[in-house]
């Protein structure tokens, strides 16, 4: 990596840009994600990060995500003042994290993956069967909006609740419930209501965790 002067920024636009950037690529290595999907992983709105880049004082945890993946110095980030990246002891630390940083692959496409921090999935054990999916469209406004990411575990494909599913060759986000003749009762926020043969609808998997909302 080339040597970076503090000089360069000195303003705190260009600290947080940077090391919103270089978490970025840390986190989505293959340039997936595009950046409002980086906010809602974040759990960070676009409008609280301008007003961060306008002067107003980032929080702690907000510092914290975007120092930890490469190494940078929280008091740098804060203040523009002492070393942009943490002594490499810490360095060593940061990039031993990111090692342990969970691989979960798209639900479709297993080209497609992220790196996930186990800390922001409360309550979730990352496992082999956890895959993630862009929602495509915006019939479930009261779950996730398009473009807003969740996480799937395809090893749930039975049941009722909140899953995402094939249908007339189309992947939806839909609530599914069973009714006494053994069909399955589709339904979202905006749309009919669906009651199909479980012949006709390919269960993917259970929506278990999403990105907060910008």
């Amino acid at each position: 990596m080339a040597e970076l002067s503090t000089e360069s920024f000195s303003n705190q636009s260009d600290r947080l840009d940077f090391a919103f950037n270089e978490t970025r690529k840390k986190i989505d290595p293959d340039g997936k994600m595009t950046a409002k999907q980086m906010y809602s992983f974040l759990e960070l709105s676009q409008s609280t990060f301008s007003a961060y880049r306008n002067g107003s004082e980032p929080s702690a945890t907000v510092l914290r995500k975007l120092s930890t993946p490469c190494g940078f110095n929280i008091h740098w980030l804060a203040t523009g003042e002492g070393e942009i990246y943490t002594h490499e002891a810490n360095i060593f630390a940061e990039k031993k994290a990111l090692e342990a940083l969970g691989k979960i692959k798209h639900i479709t496409d297993g080209k497609n993956q992220i790196m996930v921090n186990p800390e922001l999935l409360t309550g979730i054990a990352l496992h082999d069967g956890l895959r993630f999916d862009t929602v495509l469209n915006n019939d479930m406004p009261t779950v996730a909006s398009t473009n807003h990411m969740v996480l799937v575990d395809t090893n749930q494909q039975t049941g009722e609740g909140l899953f995402i599913i094939e249908y007339k060759h189309q992947r939806l986000l839909r609530r599914i419930q069973i009714n006494s003749d053994q069909q399955y009762v589709l339904t979202a926020d905006v749309g009919d209501t669906i009651v199909a043969s479980p012949n006709d609808v390919k269960v993917l998997g259970k929506v278990i965790w999403r990105a907060g909302g910008i």
